[in-house]
């Protein structure tokens, strides 16, 4: 089982929440597309059975960014499920070495799925 390495995972984390901090609507789901199936394939890789659900969801953020439709209330519910779960792995082993990175992922997540849920009201 590959683990997660802190010197790959970190500028990466720091590219992604960059992304985030210009607010997903910017960023575009074409854009965010490549970010998204990146994330996806890395977590599945590793094998730790803490990622795989996160990896699920991101496969399902994936699915609506690519499809013709894109509700911002499901994109927003999404985004606040992904902020919960990467603060789970902020807070546990596979997160190690990245922490403080997934705590400003999540919360970066977390702000733009009340955005996105904001729009969709």
């Amino acid at each position: 089982m590959a683990s997660i390495m802190p010197d790959e995972v970190g500028p990466a984390l720091l590219r992604t929440a960059g992304g985030l901090e210009a607010g997903a609507q910017r960023l575009g789901a074409q854009a965010a597309l490549p970010v998204v199936a990146g994330w996806q394939r890395r977590l599945k890789e590793t094998g730790h059975p803490e990622l795989l659900p996160v990896a699920g969801t991101l496969s399902e953020l994936r699915l609506g960014l690519s499809g013709g439709v894109r509700d911002p209330a499901v994109t927003g519910a999404l985004l606040g499920t992904l902020s919960g779960q990467v603060r789970g792995v902020a807070e546990s082993g596979p997160g190690a070495g990245v922490s403080e990175d997934l705590l400003r992922l999540s919360a970066l997540l977390a702000v733009q799925s009340r955005v996105l849920v904001a729009l969709a009201s």
